[in-house]
């Protein structure tokens, strides 16, 4: 099993789906866009393709790629990591402001 996730860069915030994906600890075959390069930095299981890659070889690059720490990643991208990161981000702007 994988995660193929074609969608455009410009289309895309934070992608949810992609989330679940690296939470059950699946490869994840996808164009190259900034949230998934982020993601890349604790979840090595993507594999980025351009327009003109093979999809057979993609596919098996994929499938082949070490299995991740699952829970490090839970941890990295938990609710509650993500809330704290966003409550910091609003009190340094609010600190920032005054």
């Amino acid at each position: 099993d994988l995660f193929f996730f074609p969608s455009q860069a410009q289309w895309e915030g934070m992608p949810g789906v992609a989330l679940e994906a690296c939470a059950f600890g699946l490869p994840i075959v996808s164009r190259e866009n900034d949230p998934l390069r982020e993601i890349a930095l604790t979840y090595p299981r993507i594999h980025f393709i351009d327009d003109d890659a093979d999809p057979i070889q993609a596919l098996e690059t994929a499938a082949a790629l070490p299995p991740a720490d699952v829970e490090a990643f839970k941890k990295e991208y938990s609710i509650q990591t993500m809330v704290e990161n966003t409550k910091s981000i609003y009190h340094e702007l609010l600190k920032n402001k005054g």
